[in-house]
């Protein structure tokens, strides 16, 4: 009786094997050349070159690249992560792009059609299923939903094209170290100390944020309606994403004209990465930086408080009490002073950030009990 089960259950999965078989099957290229695609897919190995994609019905051009990676930035190819964008906005101002890492597949027509059509400049209506990206076991698969029109992709072979972004990168990278004086690296403790206490007193009386009845700095901070703002939640000492978003497309430029701002929500220390939860050595480093930024650029970068922004030994993950881990490592690498000064950069952060086109802040209040400053904050935003 068993065996007969067993026999059927076998026969039944060669079938479902036997009726799929084959949908995952697809022509490999090598592709040195442009290639057309009808309604196909094709599987390419994934190489160091970029690609350019021509999308149906007029031609839309995205770029594919090799994502560089901040630790190895004179290596075009050092990741198996791509990036898609805009070639024709992406160089020039503030612009969106996609990442497709490695196991990942990106839809263009999926249902982010809003987010990518704000990315990559899309016409207003697009269709859905136009192309997909998928970045699989070393080879990319790319695949066209319409076998009427088709799309196109050709490699961009010439050197200039080839290291384009990295080069790009490299560029912006090297305006970034030269805050700290040509390396990107923890300061040492009598520059971080004057660091921190140079952004205390900006912080005083920091742009935009109107001053409490007591005349302490508030907890709202107005930003024009004319700033890009450039919104980055929880960063835990991951100091590449900080790098990432700074190095890619003109947000850097923006913010030097004074036409965007970075809004941290909290939460740029205390690693969430398993078995590194008492690691302190990148949330100095990430201070460094955010703090570095404040002082270069005092009315473009703004900092909201989160719930780690604290040395309070409630602060853990894991079971790990990281606020109280924070507060003994800066009280050795940097000494008490330091400590005090970071404790007093956290009590004069501000919790809400809004223009006319947002409002954030690091979480939700809570559903009870609100004190009297929520409601001051709610009041200012609503007045």
């Amino acid at each position: 009786m068993n065996q007969t089960g067993t026999k059927s259950k076998k026969g039944l999965l060669q079938l479902i094997k036997n009726a799929f078989a084959g949908l995952s099957q697809c022509e490999e290229i090598d592709l040195k050349e442009s290639y057309h695609l009808h309604g196909t897919k094709v599987k390419v190995p994934i190489h160091c070159y970029p690609l350019q994609i021509n999308l149906p019905p007029d031609g839309k051009a995205l770029h594919l690249y090799p994502e560089s990676l901040t630790n190895a930035i004179d290596n075009s190819c050092n990741s198996n992560s791509f990036i898609v964008f805009d070639p024709e906005t992406y160089y020039k101002q503030i612009s969106g792009f996609f990442r497709v890492g490695d196991g990942e597949k990106l839809v263009i027509g999926s249902q982010d059609k809003e987010r990518q059509r704000t990315f990559l400049n899309m016409q207003p209506k697009f269709s859905d299923y136009v192309f997909s990206i998928t970045n699989e076991d070393g080879n990319l698969i790319f695949r066209d939903y319409s076998p009427k029109a088709g799309s196109c992709m050709s490699p961009l072979l010439k050197d200039k094209k080839m290291m384009r972004v990295a080069t790009w990168r490299r560029k912006k990278l090297k305006r970034i170290a030269k805050l700290f004086n040509g390396e990107i690296a923890a300061l040492q403790k009598d520059r971080a100390l004057n660091l921190i206490q140079d952004v205390n007193r900006i912080m005083e009386n920091e742009a935009f944020r109107e001053k409490d009845r007591d005349g302490n700095p508030g907890g709202v901070v107005r930003l024009p309606d004319d700033m890009a703002p450039f919104i980055i939640g929880d960063l835990h000492g991951k100091v590449d994403n900080l790098l990432v978003i700074l190095s890619q497309n003109g947000f850097l430029e923006a913010m030097e004209l004074g036409k965007a701002c970075l809004v941290i929500l909290g939460d740029a220390v205390h690693s969430e990465e398993e078995g590194r939860f008492h690691e302190m050595d990148s949330s100095i480093l990430i201070m460094d930086i955010i703090l570095r930024l404040k002082q270069q650029f005092p009315q473009q970068v703004f900092y909201l408080r989160g719930n780690h922004d604290g040395f309070s030994d409630e602060i853990a993950k894991g079971g790990v009490a990281q606020g109280l881990l924070w507060k003994k490592a800066l009280n050795k690498i940097r000494g008490k002073e330091y400590r005090k000064e970071m404790e007093r950069f956290y009590d004069l952060l501000p919790y809400v950030a809004y223009s006319e086109q947002m409002v954030c802040c690091h979480a939700a209040p809570p559903p009870r009990r609100q004190n009297r400053s929520y409601w001051s904050i709610s009041k200012a935003i609503r007045d």
